[in-house]
Parts: C-alpha cells; sequence; structure tokens
C-alpha cells in the first residue's frame, strides 16, 4: 500500500503498514533480548518464528532460538 495524502496534505501511512512496522520492530528487540539468554524472550520469538508475526514463518529457527524448551 501507498501513503495516501489527505485533505491538507499531509501523507497518512495505512494502518495496516504501521502495524506490521511495529510487529518487525518488536521482533527485533525480542530477538536481542533473546540472544542475551532471556528465556521469556527466546519463547516470544519462537513463537513469532512460528505464527509469522513480525517476521517470516520458519519452524526450524524455532528450536535455534528456544533451546530453553529442548
Amino acid at each position: 500500500m501507498e501513503a495516501a495524502e489527505n485533505s491538507e496534505g499531509q501523507r497518512r501511512t495505512p494502518l495496516a503498514d504501521v502495524v506490521s512496522d511495529c510487529a518487525r520492530r518488536w521482533f527485533q528487540d525480542a530477538l536481542k533480548e533473546a540472544k542475551t539468554g532471556d528465556t521469556a524472550m527466546q519463547v516470544l520469538v519462537g513463537q513469532m518464528y512460528t505464527s509469522g508475526y513480525g517476521v517470516a514463518k520458519d519452524a526450524q529457527k524455532v528450536f535455534v532460538v528456544m533451546p530453553v524448551l529442548l
């Protein structure tokens, strides 16, 4: 989707794009914490990989970032 302009000429970003960007940033923040050994973040990142929320689905990476469950 492209940004639209409102009646005042201001650019408006579609809500879906804003949400996707937030989810991607949330994933990056969670991944950073998971790499430091935070088990809660490891679980969250694994769930995000499983569901494809904030990142492309990747069942193989789940086992890499969620060693606490193995």
